[in-house]
């Protein structure tokens, strides 16, 4: 597992909205974007990937290598570097958003062109999981399923991941879920932290 001397967060940001309309504001950009720089003065590395910003393939069944996207070499080069990831999730209909789950299997290529076990670019990373969901059915299955995208990757859950309901509802705190949110990324930035310290010479 290769990773940085300088620890390093990759948020993903797994939210489309924007990309054809930038007046549509995105609930779990904005949620991201605040946390993390609330976190910054204490762990100032943090890389972005915006699924506003680039175009990504959709999964035909090829290892990440042989899409011949640059995208997919920037994005699968940013991941293979980072001593962690924050995994920013929208959830509609009761599951994780089709996008968020293409970006997973682009850059994981199908499990049966791995040795056993499947190692992908993502195993061995730590990762915090934020779901927000049109509605709070589809928040707390987008969290199981992330969980098990997280394990079947081989990858290591760090806190307890945030869950967030419809954000439009009179009864959201977007002050809350900054809150839980600037929690997940301080303990995932120290869980980093002291890895790349027990590595160092």
């Amino acid at each position: 597992m290769t990773i940085s001397s300088v620890p390093r967060i990759v948020v993903v940001i797994g939210s489309q909205k924007g990309r054809s309309d930038k007046s549509r504001r995105s609930a779990l950009r904005s949620l991201l974007s605040i946390s993390t720089k609330r976190v910054e003065n204490v762990f100032p590395n943090f890389q972005t990937l915006d699924f506003q910003d680039w175009e990504f393939p959709l999964f035909e069944g090829f290892q990440p290598h042989e899409t011949g996207a640059p995208s997919v070499e920037y994005a699968y080069d940013a991941i293979r570097n980072a001593s962690g990831i924050l995994f920013g999730i929208p959830a509609y209909w009761s599951s994780i958003s089709g996008p968020f789950k293409n970006f997973i299997e682009v850059l994981s290529g199908p499990a049966y062109d791995l040795p056993y076990p499947q190692r992908t670019v993502f195993f061995g990373k730590k990762v915090g999981i934020c779901v927000v969901g049109a509605d709070a059915l589809s928040a707390a299955r987008g969290v199981i399923q992330a969980n098990d995208l997280v394990c079947q990757l081989g990858m290591f859950a760090v806190g307890e991941a945030v869950c967030i309901g419809n954000p439009r509802d009179d009864s959201f705190s977007f002050e809350a879920a900054i809150d839980k949110t600037v929690a997940l990324i301080a303990e995932l930035a120290m869980s980093v932290a002291l890895d790349c310290r027990e590595k160092s010479p």
